[in-house]
């Protein structure tokens, strides 16, 4: 921890957020009077003066809000806060504040200030990672003379990442044309003194709620922009009734239909952005594949050839939440050879840890993406995809998915026949109980069944005891039981898991299970086990998987999924060789756990315990 972060040790008894705060005020009074001639503040207090005792530090700071109309200056909590300091908490705090704030380094001062959100741990790091910003900056790649919108500004990070690229000093920042706007309070305070300090203006960001009330307006219109770059909340809920009543016509693709869409964000991105604009807006994966009325928004905006590129973020990367999220990249007016086409570009392996707990993407993954986007390349993390495939797909713009799994089929296909899952087997999904009638089930007095479910797999090997009976429904029986030799596959969870019904038992199987019951003819259920969890297996069934949270397969994904075609003569042989392997295996494990109990048990006499 740097010593600017010390600070936060020496206010005791005050919420994490209320210190962040009084530290960043208290600090940014110090640099606003050492530039108040670039900022043009017309005050006649300097830093030393105002730092000799807490009535100086109060009087200036409200003195500062006055001339700046900055809030962060006028924020009564924190004038209080600074009364309420014991003296010798006070000029501790601005000894460390003389020692680690440099006045003259504006935008290094304004980082120090980012770099505070997650002191008291993870829970309040809610900032985007700067290397995550600078993907959309550099692709994007806005011009000094480029106006710049951010609706969802939090602490002015992407002005920060949009300095550094178009490497402005302190003297040149005031060229920047940067608008935001912010609903949260902290953030709101914080990015506008960020945004002061680096262009000398106190309403280019403003506060409220950029869906409700978009706060750069001209009539009944939005101000349009030459770049609009947003990291929104993810999933926002909003009132359905004040987006269909919309006056700005930002939903015409759709989105007002639904209440909780991620493209609701992504319209207004679009809607702020000039006829040759590029924006960006970064969502969840989800948001890629999600059905409904979302699949409806995608379309619209794919006719229209809107997306240029989506890069994809891993969810480690975003310390707030793990969800895998990516950069949408929308452009108003493509080059010719990207018209019809989107660029997909894969971040997953360039990760790279900056402490112990939070990790980021790493600057050769930032080059590279950066470099294949401009060279509109094709590589192992980049690949280009017609628009017209992506109808095909029913607009599911998550290809990292499908694309490499085709890619994986072309590349075997040469060497291996292949047919589809529903050529060689019956594939059914279990039955769905919700818990009310699963708990009268429990306790009927005609429990006859077993229900198996993703938590009775373990190993491979189906567990069931006692608790698991349940008395089932007759419209049941023949349709959700299972029989010997039949594949139970995980149709939704976190783990994939497959299992063989070894012996007969009475049981049913519940719905995050298919019931696989192979063509006796076709294959052999412990070869066809074999290969869904062999390598290719598990890459092709990764290409089916839908979902961030909950992941799930759906019934006709799987049917459609490729297994071998091998014949039955080559299918024995395997048989053969896997129950004999699993066998000699089994066997090994239990002589090595013999021989450990009895070292443990040699240990045990030797120390007499």
């Amino acid at each position: 921890m740097n010593k600017f972060k010390v600070g936060f040790d020496v206010i005791r008894d005050v919420e994490p957020m209320s210190k962040r705060l009084l530290i960043t005020t208290l600090s940014g009074v110090k640099v606003v009077l050492v530039n108040k001639n670039r900022l043009k503040v017309k005050i006649g207090y300097d830093w030393n003066y105002t730092s000799l005792d807490k009535n100086n530090l109060i009087s200036t700071c409200m003195e500062i809000g006055r001339l700046t109309n900055l809030e962060i200056f006028k924020d009564k909590s924190i004038i209080s806060l600074t009364e309420e300091m014991q003296d010798a908490d006070f000029y501790k705090l601005i000894e460390i504040i003389n020692s680690t704030v440099d006045p003259y380094d504006i935008t290094g001062f304004c980082k120090q200030i980012r770099s505070t959100s997650n002191v008291d741990g993870k829970m309040y790091d809610t900032n985007t990672p700067d290397a995550v910003l600078d993907i959309a900056v550099k692709i994007i790649d806005p011009g000094v003379n480029d106006s710049i919108v951010d609706y969802f500004n939090g602490e002015s990070g992407l002005e920060l990442a949009l300095v550094e690229h178009l490497d402005l000093d302190d003297e040149n920042g005031f060229k920047l044309k940067y608008y935001g706007q912010e609903i949260d309070k902290v953030n709101y305070e914080i990015g506008q003194l960020i945004n002061f300090l680096i262009t000398g203006n106190e309403d280019r960001i403003v506060r409220g709620d950029s869906i409700y009330e978009p706060m750069f307006k001209e009539g009944n219109d939005l101000v349009k922009f030459d770049v609009s770059i947003s990291n929104p909340p993810f999933m926002m809920k909003v009132d359905r009734g004040l987006i269909q009543n919309d006056t700005y016509n930002r939903f015409r693709h759709g989105a007002n239909l639904v209440t909780n869409s991620d493209w609701i964000t992504a319209e207004q991105v679009i809607s702020s952005l000039k006829d040759d604009g590029k924006g960006a807006v970064l969502l969840p994966i989800g948001a890629l594949f999600r059905g409904g009325a979302e699949e409806r928004v995608r379309r619209s905006i794919i006719s229209e050839d809107l997306i240029e590129t989506i890069v994809k973020i891993p969810g480690s990367v975003l310390s707030y939440t793990n969800i895998v999220a990516c950069w949408v990249i929308f452009n108003k007016n493509k080059e010719e050879n990207r018209k019809g086409k989107i660029q997909f570009i894969d971040l997953s392996s360039y990760i790279e840890s900056i402490d112990r707990r939070n990790k980021t993407i790493s600057r050769d993954g930032v080059h590279k993406a950066v470099q294949y986007y401009k060279n509109f390349e094709e590589n192992e993390i980049s690949f280009i995809v017609d628009s017209k495939k992506i109808e095909e797909q029913n607009y599911d713009l998550n290809a990292f998915d499908y694309i490499q799994s085709e890619e994986l089929i072309r590349n075997i296909s040469s060497n291996m026949k292949m047919v589809e899952f529903s050529k060689i087997a019956q594939i059914r999904r279990g039955v769905q109980v919700n818990k009310g009638k699963l708990d009268a089930l429990n306790t009927g007095s005609n429990r006859s069944h077993y229900l198996i479910s993703i938590g009775n797999i373990t190993d491979g090997k189906i567990i069931v005891n006692e608790s698991d009976m349940i008395q089932i429904e007759r419209k049941w029986e023949g349709v959700y039981e299972v029989k010997q030799g039949d594949l139970l596959v995980t149709s939704k969870g976190s783990q994939f898991k497959v299992a063989i019904v070894e012996e007969d038992i009475k049981a049913i199987v519940s719905a995050n299970l298919f019931i696989v019951r192979v063509y006796d003819d076709k294959y052999i259920p412990e070869v066809l086990k074999y290969y869904l969890e062999s390598e290719l297996g598990q890459n092709l069934i990764q290409g089916i998987i839908k979902g961030t949270a909950i992941k799930s397969i759906a019934h006709k994904d799987i049917e459609k999924l490729l297994v071998p075609d091998i014949d039955m003569k080559m299918q024995k042989k395997a048989f053969n060789m896997i129950v004999e392997s699993n066998s000699e295996y089994e066997d090994r494990i239990r002589k090595a756990n013999e021989l450990y109990k009895k070292e443990q048990d040699q240990i045990k006499n030797l120390l007499n315990l």
